[in-house]
Formats: structure tokens, C-alpha cells, sequence
């Protein structure tokens, strides 16, 4: 779905998936919805920031989705447009931080690249360890197993399992906007990634790797190995996303901050839409499931976890 409104040359746009809620708590009936962004970095985009137009905008997308009987709204935003400013009428807050290379840095191994994770690269290419751009994505076999086996190793939430069809689809959802990149050692693959590309931006989307081949530092040589790639295409910058939680001390984020110290802002907006239903849906929702509102009572869509 997308919401679109125009005021002359000015225009909104927002992006969105619709759900019905009932699957999740069966109360709700067939027409109540819900919505939010797709998953990972987007939002709103706008060119026209002015106040009195985006409130105009706001209340168009409250009208519309009201009329859609949609109960509420999660909104991620994206941290490289700061579009979080462009949603007045939603909650917004600051979710975590998120690295962000400059690739318009003339030195970003000695600027950006810490020198301990310059001496992890070193390492990797001691051991003899190759790097690989895979545009056909004829290795993708590969990387769901890999993915599928860290996911399962960290005890990843079951919203980070995707199923075979999602991988299927990679190839022709992402097209020219997207390759695999590949670590390999003595010709087997044991880290892969998927690298998102759109105009002068990059994005590292998903990952997986091999355990027992941790020690030789694959995923710190295939990342730097992806920054020298898409700077040799001229791209200027390379999202490399945040950690799993927003904690500062998150394992993934602290190997992502090696990489680059510039930090982004991720932010994310909540609405609601229709405050009866909403608070109806809410009662039932924690008067069947008590065990649950430590836990998922302050999400938005709460009925979902």
C-alpha cells in the first residue's frame, strides 16, 4: 500500500503494509487493520518540509486510515534521510544508533577502520582468505544455509527466520539494486552477506557465517572488502545498520562501530487511530495473556508478540 498526498508541486509519500488483526487476536473481527513500515529502514519521504504542509498530510493519512478501519501505526524511519521529523501526529523516539561509512572518504582505512579491526583484516589475509562479489547470486544456497545457522546459533527472534520463499525471491525483488558478497576458505564459502544498493547509497542487509571459522576473522575481511567495492563504484555512503538490541555494548553494533564511528540516528513513530477499539483490543489482550506485558505491553502493536 502507499499513501500519497499532493498540494500542487508538493507531495508526501508513505510507503506501508496492511494487516488484518484478527489473526492475532481474534476478537478484533475481519475489518479491523493495522499498519507499518516494511521491515528495516524507510518511512515517510516529502519534498516540501513545511510545517502547515505536513500537518495537512498528517490529517489526510489519519482520514484515510480511519476510513480503512486501521486501529493503529508503526513507522520506521530511516536514518540516513532523517525523515522522522516529517511524521507530526506520531510518537516518535529514538530506537538505537546506527553506523554509517563515508565513502567519500579519500582514507577510510586509516580514518574510519579501527586498528584493531585493521589487524583482524590483516589476519584474514594471512590465512589466505578470498573475497567475492556474486551479482548472479549463484550462491545463494549458501547463504540461507548460513544464514539459517546463525540465526538459529544466536537464538534469533522467529521475525528473523524467513521462509525458503523469501530467499527464492532475492534474486529478481532486488535486481540490479543488489548482489551477494562471499568469504571463502580453501574454496569453501563461511561468511555471506546481502548488500543492498539505491543511487549514491549502500546498505548491508542480512548475514551469516560459519562458527568454527570465527578465529580467521571472515566477516571483518568480507565487510572492508564490500566499502572498497562500493566506493570504486561511487557510492557515498554504506549503511551498515545497528546492533540487535540498543544497547552501546552490543556485540554487533561494536563490530559494526570497527568499521566507522560516524553514527545515524534510528528512530521509530507510533500512532493510534481509533482509541476505543485500540483500548478494547488492549483489555482483552492483556486480561488473556498477563504472562506477556513485562515483556511486549509498551509495543505498539502488542497483540502481535
Amino acid at each position: 500500500m502507499r499513501f500519497e498526498y499532493t498540494e500542487g508541486s508538493s507531495a508526501f509519500y508513505l510507503p506501508y503494509l496492511e494487516s488484518m488483526i484478527h489473526p492475532y487476536l481474534p476478537e478484533a473481527g475481519t475489518e479491523l487493520r493495522d499498519m507499518e513500515t516494511a521491515y528495516g529502514y524507510g518511512g515517510c519521504w516529502t519534498n516540501c518540509t513545511d510545517p502547515g504542509f505536513l500537518a495537512s498530510a498528517m490529517r489526510a493519512l489519519e482520514n484515510c486510515c480511519r476510513e480503512r478501519n486501521i486501529v493503529a501505526g508503526f513507522l520506521r524511519f530511516h536514518p540516513l534521510l532523517g525523515n522522522h521529523g516529517w511524521a507530526p501526529g506520531f510518537r516518535v523516539s529514538l530506537e538505537r544508533q546506527t553506523i554509517n561509512v563515508d565513502l567519500t572518504d579519500a582514507d577510510i582505512w586509516k580514518n574510519q577502520v579501527s586498528q584493531k579491526n585493521r589487524n583482524m583484516i590483516r589476519k584474514a589475509e594471512r590465512e589466505s582468505l578470498s573475497f567475492h562479489i556474486d551479482e548472479g547470486f549463484h550462491f545463494l544456497g549458501d547463504f540461507q544455509r548460513l544464514y539459517g545457522e546463525t540465526m538459529l546459533r544466536l537464538g534469533a527472534d522467529a521475525s528473523y527466520r524467513f521462509p525458503d520463499r523469501f530467499f527464492r525471491m532475492l534474486p529478481e525483488a532486488l535486481g540490479a539494486n543488489g548482489f551477494l558478497v562471499h568469504c571463502r576458505y580453501r574454496d569453501e564459502i563461511i561468511s555471506s552477506a546481502v548488500i543492498m544498493t539505491w543511487g549514491k547509497h549502500g546498505h548491508y542487509h542480512l548475514s551469516g557465517s560459519k562458527r568454527e571459522f570465527q578465529a580467521l576473522a571472515p566477516n571483518n575481511l568480507m565487510l572492508y572488502q564490500t566499502i572498497v567495492a562500493l566506493k570504486a563504484r561511487g557510492l557515498e555512503n554504506f549503511h551498515l545498520g545497528g546492533g540487535t538490541t540498543p544497547d552501546s555494548d552490543d556485540p554487533l553494533f561494536k563490530f559494526k562501530k570497527a568499521f566507522s564511528g560516524n553514527l545515524r540516528q534510528f528512530h521509530i513513530g507510533r500512532r493510534v487511530f481509533l482509541e476505543k477499539e485500540y483500548d478494547r483490543l488492549k483489555a482483552i489482550w492483556t486480561e488473556r495473556f498477563p504472562e506477556k506485558i513485562t515483556a511486549s505491553g509498551s509495543k505498539i502493536l502488542f497483540y502481535r508478540f
